[in-house]
């Protein structure tokens, strides 16, 4: 049912802080409680997450199975709804109203999980939209507060008005990912890369910059690493993309993690492997803000004492403040390696 962490899995350190920090319900606290039988506030309160009094990293006190994680990544959602938005071209005005007219049928249907499911889907597509207009925004916030009050009538009349600003999605939000020009040229500026330089990444392969690597001359390589608790990803990649083996003995001039590392549970043995064999690493990651709560598919969660350690045990050297992504939460930072790699 659920296994007890013992000691932190990046430095080994088996003391941690007072302080809990619990979860917010989502749709993997429903899955893990109706796979389990249990009530999920029970399951949030059990995969409370600790802080480690060494390093920093937030982690979960208690984790479940693999019989819970094979439900969840193999027959539930085996890919996550970003990669088929991404793939699927999902922010249109179309598939709004298809995910409107679901919810209507699930609610008149009584269908509690469907329901919760396209609330979630449309939240997504109104969150993504970019746009500054003032309208724009009541109208969010009063589609958003009907959908969780359940007010069809509101919800229908206020939909309805904020159609005409689905037209582009925010950068960096689910519906494009990371692919884009400004982020990429932050890394330049950061470890210039030149042609035919090797760069890989780590994670969904439909979220990074591999399409602008490719077209800018470098070598390209998607690593696979085998983790239980991750999506299996569309890999609908160029021809020319290689996809390897993370302990392929290699070296790269940069390996990027992105929207990935909060899934790793050996982070320790991960980082180890992936510095092994790459002069500078990239992460997007959503540090911890303690304005929220965290998420129970998450199993860690980095801060920023947490990338001093990597600098200090690591050699993993922090370069300068990272990158805020947009409006979103997300942060990319990068790590050069300090350990000479040839």
């Amino acid at each position: 049912m659920f296994v007890t962490i013992k000691a932190c899995p990046l430095c080994k350190c088996k003391k941690y802080e007072k302080k809990v920090i619990y979860n917010k319900k989502n749709v993997y606290s429903y899955l893990i409680a109706k796979y389990l039988k249990l009530k999920e506030q029970i399951v949030i309160e059990n995969m409370k997450n600790v802080i480690c009094s060494n390093c920093s990293l937030i982690y979960k006190k208690k984790w479940i199975d693999n019989k819970v994680t094979k439900y969840i990544y193999d027959k539930t959602i085996p890919v996550h709804n970003a990669c088929l938005n991404i793939h699927y071209d999902n922010f249109s005005k179309k598939n709004f109203i298809n995910i409107l007219s679901n919810y209507k049928k699930s609610l008149e249907n009584e269908d509690d999980e469907n329901k919760d499911k396209s609330v979630r889907e449309l939240i997504k597509i109104i969150n993504s939209i970019d746009s500054k207009d003032k309208n724009f925004k009541k109208l969010k916030k009063n589609v958003i507060y009907n959908l969780n009050k359940k007010n069809l009538k509101k919800i229908l009349f206020y939909s309805n008005k904020i159609k005409k600003f689905i037209l582009k999605p925010l950068p960096f939000s689910q519906f494009v990912g990371f692919g884009n020009n400004d982020l990429w040229n932050f890394l330049m500026k950061k470890i210039f890369l030149k042609k035919n330089s090797n760069y890989a990444e780590i994670g969904c392969p439909s979220w990074g910059m591999m399409k602008i690597a490719l077209n800018k001359g470098l070598k390209v390589s998607f690593l696979d690493h085998k983790n239980k608790n991750f999506f299996n990803c569309i890999y609908n990649l160029d021809k020319s993309i290689l996809v390897e083996n993370l302990n392929k003995k290699k070296i790269y001039d940069y390996i990027g993690i992105y929207n990935y590392i909060d899934h790793v549970i050996n982070i320790s043995n991960f980082l180890k492997k992936t510095q092994k064999i790459s002069k500078n690493i990239g992460i997007i990651t959503c540090p911890y803000n303690p304005k929220d709560k965290l998420d129970c598919q998450h199993f860690l969660a980095f801060q920023k004492k947490t990338f001093n350690y990597l600098n200090t045990y690591f050699n993993l050297k922090l370069l300068q403040k990272p990158y805020k992504l947009g409006r979103t939460n997300y942060k990319f930072y990068i790590l050069k390696n300090e350990i000479s790699r040839t």
